[in-house]
């Protein structure tokens, strides 16, 4: 995603060169290293279209079905002389940020052991196949493998609305960041008010439009739409529910 944004920040600020993005882990890389990117100074949002909400999730023969229930379960083996592993798409991703917050908020962060991988299908191909005990995935992908897998509880402070019946973290009374990823079409910070309000108001006919909700349906992704407004403060509003916790992360990849 960092060469992306390099790419659309490398062309003119005409409209004709556009970002769109899962901004969990677009905006997250951007506070992890130093990719000599200020995403709120370089770019500008134009409407979010979606979002991809985090679950946490563990094999269905577990026994599991609550957050707390595997935060129990995290204890008990830590008691006995065992930690817990979980697996995320990689250090740094917004998943790995937000189960390391959901884990250190509730006092087990150091009774588990984190497995990263490369992308989310080798991270829920380790959770199939009982190579970690849990792991964090978009909750949109979990319907998919429902005999196999279950989500005990989402990050977030309202459900899914496409996959519902799963509880948020917020219901469960589990202290947790909210850890989600808009899906947004941004634009280079120079393009004009009226560019950015002619091209949100194409993006908010367009997830009205029947041919992408038949699309998104299929694929259990959520749709949300934010004007350019909505859109930065719902941003920055992540950014610094997430700082606290990227801070930590940063500081052990730099050491």
């Amino acid at each position: 995603q960092v060469n992306a944004m390099r790419q659309v920040l490398d062309a003119d600020a005409d409209g004709l060169t556009v970002q769109v993005a899962a901004m969990g882990g677009a905006l997250m890389s951007t506070m992890i290293r130093d990719q000599g990117i200020d995403w709120f100074e370089d770019f500008r949002a134009v409407a979010q279209f979606g979002e991809t909400n985090q679950a946490l999730v563990v094999q269905t023969e577990s026994a599991i079905t609550t957050a707390e229930e595997l935060l129990a379960s995290i204890r008990a083996r830590f008691e006995s002389g065992e930690k817990t592993t979980w697996s995320h798409p990689g250090r740094g991703s917004v998943s790995h940020v937000g189960v390391t917050a959901f884990l250190k908020l509730n006092g087990v962060l150091d009774m588990t052991q984190d497995v990263p991988f490369q992308g989310g299908g080798e991270t829920r191909n380790a959770l199939l196949s009982g190579d970690v005990d849990f792991s964090a995935s978009g909750v949109h992908t979990v319907p998919a493998f429902a005999d196999r897998l279950v989500a005990v509880g989402l990050l977030a402070e309202e459900r899914d609305p496409v996959v519902d019946n799963v509880a948020t973290l917020a219901e469960q009374g589990v202290d947790f960041v909210p850890t989600s990823s808009p899906i947004i079409v941004a634009a280079p910070a120079g393009v004009s008010d009226e560019y950015v309000e002619c091209l949100a108001t194409a993006v908010a006919g367009a997830v009205e439009h029947r041919s992408f909700l038949s699309l998104t349906s299929k694929a259990k992704q959520a749709v949300v739409y934010r004007n350019s407004g909505e859109t930065t403060a719902y941003l920055e509003g992540l950014a610094d529910a997430w700082k606290p916790t990227v801070d930590a992360v940063r500081a052990t990849l730099e050491n």
